[in-house]
This record gives structure tokens, C-alpha cells and sequence, in this order.
């Protein structure tokens, strides 16, 4: 057989092409193969992490611009092992309003965690603005000097409605503050902006110093410059970016926080005032008219309000429509006024005022917040009332308006409110029903309503003077029922009473003396006068008394009645008797009466006349005395007074008055007899006379008198007056004198020494003028005067005169007083006067030199440095006169030298004092002793012969002051336990000399955490003597954050004041008490199945966390450490923010899916250990704990799939042929190529 090239060569191409099949062949067997072999591990490959769950909150309204707009991200839940995975950490972030916000949070660089704002002391983000926000939304690094990226995308906002929105911002903040070599940088898909400020504008402050640029663009960044505290910070914001990242650069830590800008509105109601039942209800709509939310005050709510609600807006805003209604009533009886504000602030476009009306539309931009107040007030309504009284009808026919008559009254009601008003009435109680027209009073419009019946006055009317009648008009408002009353009006309708009256005038004629004789007659007449206002009925005129002793005439009257202000005369005649002339008068008094028309009591007058009569009574009178001659004073006359009646009506009781007398003792008194004296009938009357020295001296005594009696009519007679004298002979005169003193001696200054001079009248008659006079005196001050008790000196008389005299200081150094007098007078009716010989006395100074001496020291108290003024009080205590007084210094215990005493120079009168002076200064020596004495005499030179004196030793003591006091405090604890109260003792000694006032103990330093009571000290502290001791106390309850501390120290100080001198403080004490912190953590694992069986079944791990030492831990964290779940265990996620008392416990979950993988039959063996700080910082780490889940093949369930081990024995089938057939076209080669050859 042959075979051709091109035969081969084509049997080789073919050979070619089946190899190439085959090896096709196996590589699509081998793939099967290895995708059999996959099967089951792709069957249980773990599911992707699930959306961590996050919410968002906004600042303390008022403490941003966007503080109720911009919410702020919670990473509590950041996951740094998610976050810096290759996937990043889901999140999902509920929005308020019901919006969703997702993004993927990816982490890098250097490590962060989720922390609260602010995030330090200084941070301006929850210090100076955006207080208030919870959770933690700042993410802080937690190293030094490190850079740190966190980037955000697939940022989606999805709607309540599940609508993807745009209508968004995302915001990234500062949240630390931005040092010296310290930067951040905001990258955005969509151009960034600034929420604070422009660079260098107000609101960033000094935040960015270095500079804040790229404002505008997708890139911001802000670089730092020193230390200064930050008074501002930056804030960007990205309308609705796909991403968003932040980048830190920390020189320190830095820090940054997300947050999204939403938009908020608020309507409210206010209700100022309303008619009853109105309700109101308030709302707002979208632009397409829906209603999104609503409010209503119901019929007596005075507000109502939709609260804050979040609603989204594109980048240009949206328009609301805010809208109030009538839910009752209507509004067009109200007032409306609307007040809103954007961010807290007025914004002109906004709704404003009472033109608005019911409805408004709103722009509301992103990010803003808008809140209007709409205030309804109630229209005003109001009625005027105007009453109105007629003239009272006159029913009694008096004339007058007064009780009984009657009054119409009307009344004029006018609409003067904004709404009209119905149901007029018009309520009077004084006159009873009113009717007013029916319908309703439009505004401005009046009506007349009138009262029912006429109105009749009243006896209390009548008393008050008029009708005072008060009314008021009321209505409702028309379609409600709230009653609109008016104004009070009142009428006054004057009354005026009925006031009957009369008078009556009598006249006698005639009625003169000389008529009033027997017979004549006498016509009376009498005016009666109607003087009041109504007219009198039944009028007459009667005699009420009369004296004559004859009969009166009946009186006649022309009528009887008198109208008001008319008159009428009556008559009556009498004839005059010797009786009547006898009494010399005649009286007459008479009534007039009258009863008013109209009803009322009768009213009278009375009015009297008198006739008078002539009398002529007259009297004599003779006078005589026995003896008309005597001698001396002493002896008695008498006097005789012949009274004689000489007129025609009998006297009685006869007197007699002296009318003139020159005796000048007392005057006689007259004795008469008692009795009728008829006329021409007399009696003697007497009176007795004593003479008198004056008298005497007069030589005569002369009397005058008169007589006088009473008459039966007329005035009393006088006589002319009748006149007796008697005369006293004159005898010889002379005077004689006697001086003497009260006292032969004289001690002191001042002494009064009395001289008495005995005067005598040796003659009869009275000496005048008589006086003493001293005519030689060596004394050296001033006599008095001689005084005497009278300047005239009777007959035989003798008088006592004196004179005193003050001992002066030169009558005792003198040693002798002389004084010699004479006495002299003139005798009455003489010029000339007659004197004695003088009289003389001495008296003789008992001389005495004594001097006493006090020294003082000032102050009493000193201090080292102080300067002692020493005084030395030099006093006289003899009755000489001493000179140059002088110290003596005779003791003297002070250390330092003593200056020289100076005194004043010259004479130092008795009683008087001077004063020398001395100082010294207080030496540090002096402080040891403790007191300085000074002891010292005085001596003076006295008058020539007498002795010089020396006075007592007089000492002086100065205390020298050291004020000290000691303070020792002690506790009564040595350990700290929390609520344990510790009891401060503060043992205050007065370790000085002087007592101390106030004294106080003041804390210094006290580090507990807690409220230290105050320092309670007993009484006694007020004044604490030297040396002695108080007890003051102050109490404190031990709190957790002192046992973290670990320790307490207090120091305190006692101060005292001394009476002088600056306060004195103790050295301060002090006292710690310790506690060595321990700091302890547990945990117990627990799984809620103790079984599984099958795929699918989810286990619930709990891990308590308990704090089992004595210190607060805070960031309690789970850490796995072994697990054996082929699955994904979930993070454990703990509460947020726990501070961990001693002995409190808190639950950390995790949650695990069970994997076919799992179900071996053995057990699901879960390890862990809990974590959490204590106070220094330092981590405190718990036991391991375990859990085991037992595990059970499901060989019962049914099956719905391939079974995993006949898969890979498939596959292993599947990889051999594949790897035959692969290998089939190699070998096929070899054994062609044997063939050929």
C-alpha cells in the first residue's frame, strides 16, 4: 500500500481535529467536573453582612442655624472591622418623616470610633453650637498623628413611599478642632458648599486659619494654625452626591461627622379669645393639594399645633400651603394674624399680619425651618345704652314732685360693636319690665325700647332726695350665644319734699312805760305767716301763757287757710290791773297751727310780748368810828354805817360797801341785819378794824362807804357815800446792828460762808430804805450783796440781813477773811437817815498741800513695733495752790528705753489737773514677757511754810499681744465605700494670748465629687479664749466617681480675728483617705437553643456583662475568641453609651444562621470574653465564657437537592475521564507515529 504525502498530511489534519475535540471535550468535562466538586461549598458559602441600622437626631432649637434641620448620623453602630473591609459597612439610616438614607461607609488609614459631641473640652460642636445632639455622630481617631479616610457612596435617600429622592443634602462637619499641622478634606460627586460661613466670614471664626478653599467645587479643604481654642468650625454640605468622603490629617486626634439636611414646618393655632363652641382646625397641603397635616383646638382649646414635621424638597425648594378653617362657627367673626418665622428668624416673605387670610402659600427651601403661628381673636361687639326719664306726673296735687307721682322712662340702645347683635333686652330692677323690638341690630343701628308701667316714687326715693335709676342693655352676638352687654345708664329725676311750715309775730300796743298804769287797754295782734312750700289748712292762733292777773279777750282770725308764702292777722284786747303794776310787766305768748294739704302732721310757731312797769327804789346811809385818836399799831376801832329807805317799794337785805379805805391792813367787814326794810324804815350795820404799822406811819386811816339793798322790781339803790377817819400821833426813832458768821473756819475752793447782820427799829415809827453796807473786807473775790427781806422796818421792829461769800484759792493761801459793816435808814417823813457803828468778824483757812497721780497706758494692748503713750495725771487734791509738777519714774519692767516725761509748767490750782506724757516702744523682747508695767510718783512745790507733797505710785500695764491658732483635722474613715459617710473633725486651739473672735474653718482643697456639707461649728466659736479648744464638723457622702478616683483629700484652715489687729490663720491641715480600686468584669454566655437540625435556624447569643469590682467601667464591649459555626457569626452589638456601676449587668446579642456545614452532630462551641475601661483608662478583660449548641444530622428531611458526597464522587469521576480524553490524543500520536515509521 501506498501512500501519498498529501494523503498523509490530510489524515494527520483530521488526526488534528479529533485531538483537538477530544482535548475540547475534556476541558468542558473537567470544568463540569470542578464545578460538581463546587457545588456543595457554594451550597453553604456565608451570606453578605446585614445594613447596620442607624437613626439620626438634630441640635437644641436655637443653638444652629440648621439646628432643627440638620440631623446628624449615630455611629454607635460603626463596625471599624466592617467599615475597613474590602465591602465596607452597610448602613441604613431612618430619617425623621419616615425617609431612609443608605450609603457604604468605608474606613482607612488610621483607626476611628464612634464618639459623642463634643468630642473634647474645646470642641466648638457641642459647646458652642449644635448642643443637645445624641448618640455618638462624631467618628474620632483614636491615635496621634495619623491619617484617616472615610468615604460614603451609593448614597440613596428612598421616601416613606418607597420613591427614590433627590431631595437631599449630605453634610460633613468638623466635629473636633483643626490645629497647627492639622487639616481636613471633603471630597464630593457633586459641588460642595459652605453651611458656615466663606473664609474669614463670620460664623467659621478662626477654625480654618490656614485657610477653608474650594468652596464651589467638589474638593474643600480646611487647614489649621495653632492652638487657640476654636470660636467657629466648618461645616459642607453636597446636594444629593452619589459620594461623599472625608479626610483627616492629624497633627493631635481629629474628628468628623456626617449629617443630612432635611427640611421641617410647623403651623400653629392660638386662640386670643372666642365665642363659645368655635373650633378651629389648621393645616398644611403639598402643591398637588394634598393634605399632609392637620390640627384642631376643638371648641375650648386656646391652641392647637401640627408640630415639627420633616418633609423633603429639591435642591430649589417646594410651596406649601398653610391654611386654617371653621371646624364650628365661622371665621368671618374673627380676627386673623399671622406670625412666622424661617430658622428662628422674621423672613419678609413669609406670611405676616392681619391682611394675610385664611390661607398662604410657603416656600420652604432645603435645609430650612419654617413655623407660623396663625392668632384668632374674637371681633369686638358692644352696645351703648342710653336712658332717658320724663317729668314725674304730680298725683297728690301738691305741687311738687315728690312721693307718689309717677315717672315714664325709655331707653335708646345702639350697636357700637363690629358685629350685629340680636335679642335686644334692657334690665332695670327699680322699674321692672322693659320691652324692646324684636330682630336683629345691625352695626351702628339704635333702637328705643320703653318700660312697661310708669314708675311711682317712693317714700325711700323721697328720703334720698330723687330717682336714681341705673339700667343695663344685652344682647348676643347673631349666631351664637354669647351675651354682649352694655354700659350702665342712669337717670336722675330730683324730688323735692314736702316742707310745711309756719310762723306767728305778736305785737302789743301799747306797750311803753309811762302807758303801763291801772286801766289801760291793751290790743293785741298776731301775724300768722305760711313760710313753707305746701299750702295749710284749719289755721288758728291760741294763747299758750299769760300773766295778768285780768282776763284776756277771745282771739279772732279772718280765715283758715294760707297758701305758701301768704299771711293773715288775728286780734285779741286786755285792760291792765294794780296787780300788773305791782309785777311791773305783763308777758304774753300764743301758737299759731296749721295742717298741710297733701297729708303730713300739723306744724305750729310760738311768739310771746311783754308790757313792762315803772319802779322807784332809793336808800341813805350816815358812818361813824370809835376812837377817832390811838397810839400804835395793834389797837382796834369800830365803825358804825345808819342805812335809812327813802324809796316807795320795799328793800331787803341791806349791805353796805366800802368804797374807800386808807388803812393798809386788812379791810373791815360789814355786819347787817337780816329782813325786809319798808320804806322810811333804817338799821345799823358794824365792822371792827386792827391798826397797822403803815398806819402808824401814815399818822391817819380814813373810810369811805355806800349802802345798798334789794328791791322787789328795778335795780338795786346806792346811797351816796359817808366817810370816818381816825389819827395815830408820831414818837421818837433809832437803828442798831449785829454781824456775825455761820462758820469761824474755811478748807476749800468754793466753801460759802454766810454773814448775817441784825437789824433793830428802836423808835415807833417805820424806818425806809434801810440798808447794810460792808465798809472794810479782805477777801480776795466778790461779796454779795447784803440782802435784806424788807427795805422798811417797823416800829420796835428788828429783820436778819445776809450776805455770802465763796472761798477762793488766794483767801486759802491768804490764811484770813476780815469783814466789818454798818446799818442806816430813813424814818418815815424824814430826809435824812440815821446810822450805826460798824460790826465786824474773821474767819480763819485751814491750809492743806496733797497731789495724787493716775497713769494710763494707750493701747492696753500692743504688738512688737507698737508705740506705748504713757499719760501721768497730775491732780491737786489739797486746798493750796502747788507749782511745777514733776515725775518720778519708779518702776519700770519694759526692755527697750523709756522717753523723758514732760509736764506742763506753772501753778496748779486745787482740784485741777494736768497732764504729763511718756511713750515707749514695744521691743521683741517684750513679746516674752508678755506685759510691760510702769510705775511712777508725782510731787509739785506748794505755797511758802507748807510742806511739798508726794503722791500715791501709780502703775500702768500694756499686754503684749500674740495671737495664734492651730488647726488638726482628722476623718473617721480609712477607706471609701460608695454611700459610706465620712465624718470631718476640725480641732481648733487658740494657741495665742487674746482671745478670737469668729472663728471659722474654711476648706481649701476637697477633691470628692460630691456636695461636702458645710462646716458646722458649736456657738463657742464666736469668742475662743487663749488656750482653749472647739470642735467643728462637716459631714460627706462617699460617691462611685470617688471610689474611682481612688482617693479623697481635704485640707482646710482656721482663721480667728483678735479684738485689734489683722485675722490669724492656722497652718493648713489636711487628710486623704484611699481606696485601692478594683476593677472587675464577668461574663456568662447563653444561646436561646440548646439544639439545632436543620439549615436555617437562627440562634440568639446573649452575653451578660457584669461589673464585678468596685470601680465604674465604661465601653463594655464582647470579643469572640473562638467559634465553630462554619457560617457568619453577626457583630455583637451592645447598648450605647453605658457608664457600668459596680454590680451592674448589661445584655450584649449576636445573632447566628445555622449552615448545613454545621449539622456534623457535634457541638456549635461559641468562646468569648467581655472588655470594658476603667477610670484610668486601662482595659478590664472577663474570664473566657462558652456556650455549646448541639448539633443533629437531619437524615429525616426529604431530599430537595443533590447530596454532597455523591456530587464529589461525580466530580472525581468527571475529572478522570477529562483528564483521559485529554491525554487519549497524546498517546494516539505516539502509537501513529510507531506505525509510519
Amino acid at each position: 500500500m501506498s501512500v501519498s504525502v498529501g494523503g498523509t498530511v490530510s489524515m494527520r489534519q483530521r488526526q488534528l481535529n479529533r485531538n483537538r475535540r477530544t482535548r475540547a471535550s475534556g476541558a468542558i468535562l473537567l470544568v463540569a467536573a470542578l464545578l460538581c466538586s463546587l457545588l456543595p461549598l457554594l451550597s453553604t458559602a456565608p451570606p453578605a453582612a446585614a445594613a447596620t441600622n442607624a437613626n439620626c437626631s438634630t441640635a437644641d432649637e436655637g443653638s444652629g442655624r440648621y439646628a432643627s434641620t440638620l440631623c446628624w448620623f449615630d455611629f454607635s453602630g460603626y463596625d471599624p472591622a466592617q467599615a475597613m473591609s474590602a465591602e465596607g459597612q452597610d448602613v441604613s439610616v431612618a430619617l425623621p418623616g419616615g425617609s431612609t438614607l443608605t450609603f457604604i461607609l468605608k474606613a482607612s488609614g488610621g483607626q476611628v470610633r464612634g464618639d459623642s459631641f463634643p468630642t473634647y473640652s474645646a470642641a466648638y460642636l457641642g459647646n458652642g453650637s449644635y448642643t443637645g445632639v445624641g448618640g455618638r455622630p462624631a467618628l474620632y481617631q483614636t491615635g496621634n498623628s495619623t491619617t484617616s479616610d472615610l468615604v460614603l457612596s451609593r448614597i440613596a435617600l428612598t421616601t416613606a413611599g418607597g420613591e427614590r429622592s433627590t431631595a437631599f443634602s449630605l453634610v460633613g462637619a468638623d466635629a473636633e478642632s483643626t490645629d497647627a499641622n492639622e487639616s481636613i478634606a471633603w471630597n464630593s460627586s457633586d459641588p460642595l458648599y459652605s453651611l458656615t460661613a466663606e473664609a474669614g466670614g463670620a460664623g467659621i471664626g478662626n477654625a480654618c486659619a490656614r485657610g477653608y478653599s474650594g468652596l464651589g467645587t467638589r474638593t474643600v479643604t480646611c487647614s489649621g494654625a495653632g492652638s487657640a481654642r476654636k470660636t467657629g468650625t466648618a461645616i459642607v454640605a453636597s446636594q444629593a452626591p452619589d459620594t461623599f468622603s472625608q479626610r483627616m490629617v492629624g497633627g493631635g486626634r481629629q474628628a468628623v461627622a456626617f449629617g443630612v439636611l432635611l427640611s421641617r414646618i410647623e403651623l400653629d393655632k392660638e386662640v386670643g379669645s372666642r365665642f363659645t363652641g368655635d373650633a378651629f382646625e389648621v393645616a398644611i397641603s403639598d402643591e398637588a393639594g394634598n393634605r399632609l397635616f392637620d390640627a384642631s383646638t376643638g371648641p375650648t382649646g386656646t391652641s392647637a399645633t401640627t408640630g415639627q414635621q420633616t418633609v423633603l424638597t429639591t435642591d430649589r425648594g417646594a410651596t406649601f400651603r398653610f391654611s386654617e378653617r371653621a371646624t364650628s362657627g365661622t371665621l368671618d367673626r374673627y380676627d386673623e394674624t399671622w406670625s412666622c418665622t424661617r430658622n428662628g428668624q422674621d423672613d419678609p416673605t413669609l406670611p405676616s399680619g392681619r391682611e394675610v387670610g385664611p390661607a398662604a402659600d410657603v416656600h420652604l427651601g432645603i435645609g430650612d425651618f419654617v413655623s407660623c403661628t396663625i392668632t384668632n381673636t374674637a371681633k369686638p361687639t358692644s352696645l351703648l345704652l342710653q336712658k332717658r326719664s320724663g317729668d314725674p306726673d304730680d298725683v297728690n296735687v301738691n305741687g311738687l314732685p315728690d312721693v307718689g307721682d309717677l315717672v315714664r322712662y325709655t331707653f335708646d340702645v345702639t350697636n357700637t360693636g363690629d358685629l350685629p347683635v340680636e335679642a335686644i333686652t334692657v334690665d332695670d330692677p327699680k322699674i321692672g319690665t322693659v320691652t324692646c323690638p324684636a330682630g336683629t341690630l345691625e352695626l351702628g343701628e339704635t333702637v328705643t325700647c320703653t318700660a312697661d308701667e310708669l314708675y311711682t316714687v317712693t317714700a325711700e326715693d323721697q328720703a334720698d332726695g330723687s330717682v336714681d335709676n341705673t339700667a343695663t342693655a344685652s344682647g348676643t352676638t347673631e349666631g351664637t350665644e354669647d351675651p354682649v352687654t352694655s354700659n350702665e345708664s342712669s337717670t336722675t329725676t330730683p324730688l323735692t319734699a314736702a316742707e310745711p311750715a309756719i310762723a306767728l309775730t305778736k305785737i302789743a300796743t301799747p306797750h311803753d312805760e309811762a302807758s303801763f298804769v291801772v286801766d289801760q287797754e291793751i290790743a293785741y295782734s298776731f301775724v300768722v305767716t305760711n313760710t313753707g312750700n305746701v299750702p295749710l289748712d284749719d289755721v288758728t292762733v291760741d294763747e299758750a301763757a299769760f300773766s295778768g292777773t285780768g282776763d284776756l279777750s277771745a282771739i279772732d282770725c279772718p280765715g283758715t287757710r294760707l297758701e305758701p308764702d301768704r299771711s293773715m292777722t288775728c286780734t285779741a284786747t286786755y285792760t291792765l290791773t294794780q296787780g300788773d303794776i305791782d309785777a311791773t310787766r305783763v308777758t304774753n305768748t300764743a301758737q299759731a297751727t296749721g295742717r298741710p294739704v297733701g297729708g303730713g302732721d300739723p306744724v305750729s310757731a310760738d311768739d310771746s310780748a311783754e308790757i313792762p312797769g315803772v319802779a322807784d327804789p332809793l336808800i341813805g346811809l350816815e358812818k361813824s368810828v370809835e376812837p377817832e385818836t390811838a397810839r400804835a399799831a395793834g389797837e382796834t376801832v369800830e365803825y358804825t354805817f345808819h342805812v335809812i329807805n327813802q324809796g316807795n317799794i320795799t328793800l331787803t337785805d341791806p349791805q353796805v360797801t366800802e368804797t374807800a379805805f386808807t388803812g393798809t391792813g386788812e379791810a373791815p367787814t360789814v355786819s347787817c341785819p337780816a329782813g325786809p326794810l319798808p320804806p322810811g324804815a333804817a338799821v345799823d350795820c358794824t365792822a371792827l378794824y386792827t391798826l397797822t404799822q403803815d398806819d402808824v406811819d401814815a399818822g391817819v386811816v380814813d373810810n369811805a362807804a355806800t349802802a345798798t339793798a334789794t328791791p322787789s322790781a328795778g335795780d338795786p339803790p346806792v346811797s351816796e357815800e359817808s366817810t370816818a377817819r381816825v389819827t395815830i400821833p408820831e414818837t421818837n426813832t433809832g437803828i442798831t446792828i449785829l454781824k456775825s458768821a455761820d462758820t469761824s473756819t474755811y478748807t476749800e475752793i468754793g466753801q460759802t460762808v454766810t454773814y448775817t447782820f441784825e437789824v433793830t427799829n428802836t423808835g415807833n415809827r417805820s424806818l425806809d430804805d434801810v440798808v447794810v453796807e460792808d465798809t472794810q473786807f479782805t477777801g480776795s473775790g466778790e461779796l454779795a450783796d447784803v440782802v435784806c427781806p424788807a427795805r422798811t422796818l417797823g416800829g420796835g421792829a428788828s429783820m436778819s440781813c445776809s450776805a455770802t461769800y465763796e472761798i477762793t484759792q488766794a483767801d486759802l493761801d491768804a490764811g484770813t477773811v476780815y469783814n466789818a459793816a454798818t446799818a442806816s435808814g430813813t424814818p418815815t417823813g424824814a430826809t435824812d437817815p440815821i446810822s450805826t457803828a460798824p460790826s465786824d468778824v474773821t474767819i480763819t483757812a485751814e491750809q492743806q498741800a496733797a497731789i495724787s497721780l493716775v497713769k494710763t497706758a494707750d493701747p492696753t494692748q500692743a504688738s512688737q513695733g507698737d508705740q506705748i503713750q504713757y499719760v501721768f495725771r497730775v491732780t491737786n487734791t489739797g486746798n493750796v495752790t502747788l507749782a511745777d509738777p514733776r515725775i518720778d519714774e519708779t518702776e519700770f519692767s519694759g526692755t527697750g528705753e523709756l522717753s523723758d516725761v514732760s509736764c506742763p509748767t506753772g501753778p496748779l490750782a486745787p482740784g485741777a489737773s494736768v497732764d504729763c506724757t511718756g511713750s515707749y516702744t514695744v521691743t521683741a523682747a517684750d513679746r516674752t514677757a508678755e506685759i510691760v508695767e510702769n510705775t511712777a510718783v508725782a510731787t509739785a512745790r506748794p505755797p511758802v511754810g507748807v510742806d511739798p507733797p508726794r503722791s500715791n505710785e501709780s502703775s500702768a500695764s500694756v499686754r503684749i499681744l500674740n495671737p495664734a491658732i492651730a488647726l488638726e483635722k482628722a476623718a473617721d474613715r480609712t477607706g471609701l465605700s460608695v454611700d459610706d459617710t465620712i465624718t470631718y473633725t476640725f480641732k481648733v486651739t487658740n494657741t495665742g494670748n487674746v482671745p478670737l473672735q469668729d472663728v471659722t474653718v474654711a476648706e481649701t482643697r476637697f477633691t470628692g465629687s460630691g456636695a461636702l456639707s458645710a462646716v458646722d461649728c458649736p456657738e463657742t466659736t464666736a469668742s475662743l479664749a487663749p488656750g482653749d479648744v472647739v470642735n467643728c464638723t462637716a459631714t460627706y457622702r462617699v460617691t462611685q466617681d470617688d471610689v474611682d478616683a481612688g482617693s479623697i483629700d481635704n485640707t482646710a484652715v482656721a482663721s480667728g480675728a483678735p479684738s485689734s489687729g489683722d485675722p490669724v490663720e492656722s497652718d493648713p491641715s489636711a487628710v486623704r483617705i484611699t481606696e485601692a480600686p478594683v476593677a472587675g468584669l464577668s461574663l456568662l454566655k447563653t444561646a436561646d437553643l440548646q439544639r439545632v437540625t436543620r439549615p436555617g435556624q437562627v440562634i440568639t447569643y446573649s452575653f451578660v456583662l457584669t461589673n464585678t469590682g468596685s470601680v465604674t467601667l465604661t465601653n463594655p464591649t464582647v470579643q469572640e475568641q473562638e467559634f465553630s459555626g462554619r457560617g457568619v457569626l453577626s457583630p455583637v452589638t451592645c447598648p450605647a453609651d453605658v457608664r457600668l456601676l459596680p454590680g451592674e449587668s448589661i445584655t450584649c446579642t449576636a445573632t447566628y444562621e445555622v449552615v448545613a456545614a454545621d449539622l456534623t452532630g457535634g457541638p456549635l462551641t461559641n468562646v468569648a470574653t467581655g472588655t470594658a475601661v476603667d477610670p484610668h483608662d486601662d482595659p478590664e478583660t472577663s474570664p473566657p465564657s462558652r456556650e455549646d449548641v448541639t448539633t443533629e444530622r437531619d437524615g429525616d428531611l426529604a431530599n430537595t437537592g443533590f447530596d454532597a458526597g455523591t456530587l464529589t464522587m461525580a466530580a472525581a469521576a468527571l475529572v478522570l475521564l477529562g483528564l483521559l480524553l485529554t491525554a487519549l490524543p497524546r498517546l494516539w500520536r505516539r502509537v501513529l507515529s510507531v506505525a509510519l515509521r
